[in-house]
């Protein structure tokens, strides 16, 4: 299943997979994902700690808006690693 990658980081900057984006960027992409239901597309949210919370609400706030953020919805949020059961070593910082 196709997916993307968004990141808030300690300074509260928004990235899709790596790359800076700006908040009106993120509700129009994510309004384009929305949209599109074959195949549906797997959206993930990572949160660096120091994140400003207004932002992070603010973009949980757009993934419910545009997305389908049910129990087995499209939206996914923690640490990537995790979610792709990628192995991390003990000791290793989530991000």
């Amino acid at each position: 299943m196709p997916g993307v990658s968004y990141e808030i980081d300690h300074n509260s900057r928004i990235y899709q997979d790596g790359r800076l984006i700006t908040m009106d960027q993120l509700s129009e992409r994510l309004s384009r994902i929305g949209k599109i239901d074959n195949p549906r597309i797997q959206v993930h949210l990572e949160t660096e700690m120091g994140a400003d919370c207004a932002t992070v609400e603010q973009v949980r706030d757009l993934f419910e808006q545009h997305l389908d953020c049910s129990e087995f919805g499209q939206c996914e949020e923690g640490n990537k690693d995790i979610w792709r059961r990628i192995p991390v070593p003990p000791g290793t910082p989530p991000s």
